[in-house]
């Protein structure tokens, strides 16, 4: 409203001293118009580059906040995708694969049922398709892809979809990570347990390990005989207490 004032006054004191006999024939009237002029446009240049300002300031704050957001992504070994109402990939913000090359990120164009590239994955394949068509959110959906001499990698992606103010389909918006990792290290881990339950079934007397809080991490059948009233209650986590 400021500015709206400030543009009248000064397209009034503009016209006063272009038009009117009486400004243009009075020299007090013709200073008064000049000075009005004068004021109201550098009040009108001063506000423009105000709002200049604050816009430029404004999408500095959001580059600044959508890199903070893409450091803390990469970071945590996640991307962020983006897909049309095609469920194409129209965004991406790293390579989805350590072997891409390029500028271009191969992936833009591809449907997420493209990145499914091991035939062993057809019920998660089709388990996706459905929600995509339905138009669902999704999480933790895991699929496997084939990246040439890296062989198998295990990929979640968790995305929502987005409409606009009419209740368009836009598409989804989602982030993915590459969990080959951590199941390669939770698959460790249940090698080597099985290893050491079979390891310790061979010890013929009772055995079993409890964590600091006397809870039952492990034992052997003979353990279970040995306490045949509570049996069925000896099973990891339970406590030592419990089995009084």
């Amino acid at each position: 409203l400021a500015f709206a004032a400030f543009a009248i006054i000064y397209v009034a004191a503009w016209y006063l001293l272009a038009v009117s006999p009486l400004v243009r024939n009075s020299v007090a009237w013709r200073d008064i118009a000049g000075a009005a002029s004068l004021f109201c446009g550098l009040a009108l240049a001063l506000g423009v580059s105000l709002l200049w300002f604050r816009a430029q300031t404004a999408a500095v704050q959001l580059a600044l906040s959508e890199q903070r957001f893409r450091d803390f992504a990469e970071a945590a070994g996640d991307w962020f995708w983006e897909t049309g109402p095609d469920h194409r990939f129209t965004f991406m913000s790293r390579r989805a694969a350590p072997d891409d090359a390029g500028a271009s990120n191969p992936c833009i164009g591809l449907t997420p049922l493209d990145l499914i590239t091991c035939d062993r994955d057809e019920a998660a394949r089709e388990r996706h398709r459905q929600d995509l068509a339905e138009q669902r959110a999704f999480r933790d959906f895991i699929y496997r892809r084939q990246l040439g001499d890296e062989g198998e990698r295990w990929i979640s992606s968790s995305g929502r979809p987005c409409y606009d103010s009419d209740g368009v389909f836009l598409g989804y918006r989602g982030v993915a990570s590459d969990i080959t990792e951590a199941r390669e290290m939770r698959a460790a881990i249940t090698r080597a347990t099985s290893r050491l339950q079979q390891t310790i079934e061979l010890i013929p007397e009772g055995l079993a390990l409890y964590d600091p809080d006397d809870r039952l991490v492990l034992c052997n059948d003979r353990y279970r005989e040995m306490y045949p009233v509570v049996a069925d209650m000896i099973r990891p986590g339970v406590s030592f207490e419990e089995l009084l």
